[in-house]
């Protein structure tokens, strides 16, 4: 069943995949020419701080007389140049979420109930996977599949390869997140 959805799917993610280049490059160059302006800008007020700080050198030899005369001068165009400094560029690209398809990847959906024994007060074992149901889409399916032979493990050393799933469960008040793993253990 996933290989031809897979081939299904592949046309509409290299749609997107295409689409959202496009929109990603054109957010680069827009981000590559406010870099150059500010780049630019950068130059332009350098050039303008050089100058500056030159007549200020030349203005600091002078007598204290001729020091006043242009101190107005002086002050107005050092505010100036404060005032004007370059805005900084943000060089982050936007994520947008790609329509329709998590709507898509609901239809794979599952229902799985697992009924479980307490083995001790603080661990409970799903010994049987005895009501697997899969849905309203396969009515009269025997859902009762044999006595499972896997083990319960916990911690994150338990599952290190094969399948793993994200669970999708209400607040119920302590269970934030949950993985679940399965695992071979014939191999």
């Amino acid at each position: 069943m996933i290989r031809p959805e897979y081939w299904k799917v592949c046309p509409f993610v290299y749609h997107e995949e295409k689409r959202y280049l496009g929109k990603i490059e054109e957010e680069s160059d827009e981000i590559f020419q406010q870099l150059k302006g500010t780049q630019h800008n950068m130059y332009l007020k350098g050039k303008l701080l050089s100058q500056i700080y030159e007549e200020l050198k030349e203005l600091c030899h002078k007598p204290d007389m001729q020091l006043l005369q242009h101190y107005d001068n002086m002050l107005k165009r050092s505010e100036s140049a404060q005032l004007h400094m370059p805005q900084p560029v943000v060089p982050q690209l936007s994520s947008w979420p790609i329509p329709g398809l998590v709507d898509w990847l609901n239809q794979f959906q599952v229902y799985i109930a697992l009924d479980n024994e307490i083995v001790t007060g603080h661990v409970p074992v799903f010994e049987d996977l005895r009501r697997l149901l899969a849905g309203p889409d396969h009515p009269g399916v025997d859902n009762t599949p044999p006595r499972s032979k896997y083990l319960l493990a916990w911690g994150a050393e338990s599952f290190t390869s094969d399948l793993f799933f994200a669970l999708d469960i209400p607040d119920q008040g302590q269970v934030k997140n949950l993985t679940t793993g399965v695992r071979n253990i014939n191999n």
